[in-house]
């Protein structure tokens, strides 16, 4: 009995000492939000030695200072994590111009292209700070009066990714399957603007079977950019009126709406509809103590960790998007020891 007197006089003791000794929810800061442990969810009070961590907020890092306060008698100590908005950093040089920024490289800030005399802007003259890094392709300053070659339109051809070159880029020409090549493979853009020589054609290549009047030959194995010719046509060289072929997105791509076939009608294709777009992969992970500098999100892109001031790199420091998502693993940034004799 007197056991029995003694457990309940101590459980007493504690919950009457746990008011005392309790703290309230950690405090709020602009910037700042408190991460929870599961164990600690839902609580409106917090024991003596119970330990929070805080993050910085959406848009914002870390500088210096502790994650964690500690509940010590009643009160939480202070705490000492600063964080700064996040940026984009300084973009490279700018040759035959530069870059003029309004203000810090933070996110939603822009960043102006300004060209020596003599020289022109190409593409848009500014690019935006966002959480993926700078957007897009960064402007350029090109000679005024300085001429280009556009991608000839050769039917029935393989077109190439590039859709504006340089004089004396070279350009080859490879015919569809099914078609054969008259004229020059290889060309060269001019000085002038104009294709030396002047571009190839590619003809239906000609078969002992017959074709029927009416009937197409074979369509375009790439078509709108990215679509694919589904590979089980390849091997037929001429189509009846009426008959439909269907493509599809290669890898890293999606649909992205309209039709995904082309119909044979009185020897001439319909048009494709299709379009396919970059598959996104979103963001490449959250760095403590550093953050991702991203050429973009989207398939083929890479982000490329940076560490903070003060932190070194551990971990292959650039990911790339695949069509499954960012390969590889999230880096660490860990402090660097300033003083190794005093940890002897």
């Amino acid at each position: 009995m007197r056991t029995f007197w003694t457990l309940l006089l101590t459980f007493v003791s504690l919950r009457s000492g746990e008011g005392l000794q309790s703290c309230p929810a950690p405090p709020q800061y602009q910037h700042l939000n408190v991460t929870l442990d599961e164990m600690f969810r839902g609580r409106q009070w917090f024991r003596s030695g119970d330990k929070v961590s805080y993050d910085c907020a959406q848009d914002f890092t870390p500088i210096d200072g502790s994650h964690y306060v500690l509940c010590t008698d009643g009160l939480w100590n202070k705490l000492s994590l600063r964080c700064r908005k996040k940026s984009c950093g300084r973009v490279s040089d700018l040759p035959n111009g530069e870059f003029r920024y309004e203000g810090e490289p933070f996110i939603g800030a822009k960043v102006y292209a300004v060209c020596d005399k003599g020289y022109k802007c190409k593409g848009l003259n500014y690019t935006i700070c966002q959480r993926s890094g700078w957007t897009g392709k960064f402007p350029s300053c090109v000679a005024e009066g300085e001429t280009t070659c556009s991608t000839p339109t050769v039917a029935n051809s393989v077109q190439p990714e590039v859709s504006v070159h340089q004089p004396g880029d070279n350009l080859t020409v490879t015919c569809d399957q099914g078609f054969q090549l008259v004229g020059e493979q290889l060309i060269t853009c001019g000085a002038d603007g104009q294709w030396e020589p002047l571009p190839p054609q590619c003809l239906l290549t000609p078969n002992v079977t017959t074709a029927p009047p009416g009937s197409c030959g074979m369509p375009s194995k790439f078509y709108n950019g990215n679509a694919e010719l589904d590979e089980k046509y390849i091997t037929k060289t001429f189509f009846s009126s009426g008959d439909k072929v269907y493509y599809t997105c290669p890898v890293g791509y999606k649909p992205a709406g309209g039709s995904i076939s082309r119909r044979c009608e009185d020897g001439e294709w319909s048009p494709l509809k299709m379009t396919c777009e970059r598959r996104l992969c979103g963001s490449a992970g959250q760095i403590l103590n550093g953050q991702f500098m991203y050429s973009g999100v989207q398939f083929g892109d890479t982000a490329t960790a940076v560490c903070d001031e003060g932190y070194i790199l551990v971990g292959k420091a650039t990911r790339r998007c695949r069509s499954e998502g960012w390969d590889g693993r999230v880096p660490e940034c860990e402090g660097m020891v300033s003083n190794p004799s005093a940890y002897d």
